[in-house]
């Protein structure tokens, strides 16, 4: 809730720049926020900074090294790739 009111009495935002404070805010005071819904039509950039704010605020940042690479996925290969059993 205190996400969306403060939206309310923003000044006039992009959709993409209020989807990001909603997410920004939504880490900051633990709000349920919807990432899919937050993410969508995104670009990496963003994508990127909202993977490093995640791992800022689970205390783990400096243990991990975001690298980019060429091959882009679709989300729905990506899920799989972390839903399928672990090989044995």
């Amino acid at each position: 809730m205190a996400v969306a009111a403060a939206l309310e009495f923003s000044p006039p935002l992009a959709s993409s720049t209020a989807r990001l404070l909603r997410l920004a805010a939504g880490l900051a005071t633990g709000e349920p926020v919807d990432v899919r819904d937050a993410m969508r039509s995104l670009g990496r950039a963003h994508a990127r900074r909202v993977a490093e704010a995640v791992l800022m605020v689970s205390g783990v940042y400096r243990s991990f090294d975001l690298v980019e690479t060429p091959e882009a996925r679709k989300p729905e290969e990506l899920i799989a790739s972390f839903s399928a059993a672990p090989p044995a």
